[in-house]
């Protein structure tokens, strides 16, 4: 074959070379984003998060119910001092019977502090953790967002680069014969790699194989495309 269009074929190689090494760097990319790392913690936080708000809400509940019954326990305690103490009760049996209630109220009053103080307590832990937990999110979304950016546009970069690549090797191949083209890219398909190398020091650049002067000749004389004997790839001498 002919050495019509050599040079534009080393040109098309060259680009399909680039397109790969592009899509590798674009699977790389996305295999490589740290972002579901970050994606899987915000949800983990979110989760925490939304366990401490019904914890919380649980607890604003249970205290309510509480300083509810307290204060219906204060009035009933002072019903019973206004009847102990105001002097309209003389008999000790009476007397008697309204001071254990009123103990008796003294004591559910007490209980009731004590778990309402319980529950005031365990609130401000978890509106503590509750702080941390939302300042831990924040972080994680604004490094969340920071990598998103970041990646979307090495991304695009990348695609651009890509698109590029594939304009300069579409007309490239509008440059060569079909013949020519349908040639090579057999090779491609048969070989993988590099289709066309150049003499080096008398070897294949390919397959690295000495070759014979008689074929170095006729490739440097350059009348003719001519492929290695041992590997088959086409050789070209390299000025």
């Amino acid at each position: 074959m002919n050495t019509d269009g050599w040079q534009e074929l080393i040109k098309i190689q060259q680009e399909e070379e680039n397109i790969f090494t592009l899509k590798k760097r674009l699977d790389q990319l996305q295999n490589d984003n740290l972002n579901e790392t970050n994606l899987q913690r915000i949800r983990e936080l979110e989760n925490i998060l939304k366990n401490i708000g019904e914890k919380i809400s649980k607890n604003d509940k249970e205290q309510r119910k509480n300083e509810n019954e307290l204060t219906m326990l204060n009035e009933q305690r002072k019903v019973i001092s206004e009847k102990l103490y105001g002097g309209d009760i003389y008999h000790s049996k009476e007397l008697n019977q309204l001071q254990n209630k009123l103990d008796e109220m003294e004591k559910k009053i007490g209980i009731l502090e004590e778990k309402i103080l319980s529950l005031m307590l365990e609130k401000e832990d978890l509106s503590s953790e509750e702080k941390k937990v939302k300042e831990n999110l924040a972080l994680y979304n604004q490094e969340y967002e920071k990598t998103k950016n970041k990646f979307e546009l090495e991304q695009a970069q990348l695609k651009q680069e890509l698109k590029s690549h594939f304009v300069k090797r579409k007309k490239l191949v509008s440059a060569v014969s079909q013949e020519l083209y349908d040639w090579y890219n057999k090779l491609r398909k048969e070989m993988g790699g590099k289709v066309l190398v150049p003499v080096v020091n008398g070897s294949c650049g390919g397959c690295h194989v000495v070759l014979s002067n008689y074929l170095i000749s006729r490739i440097h004389f350059g009348k003719e495309l001519l492929t290695c004997e041992n590997c088959g790839r086409i050789l070209y001498w390299n000025e």
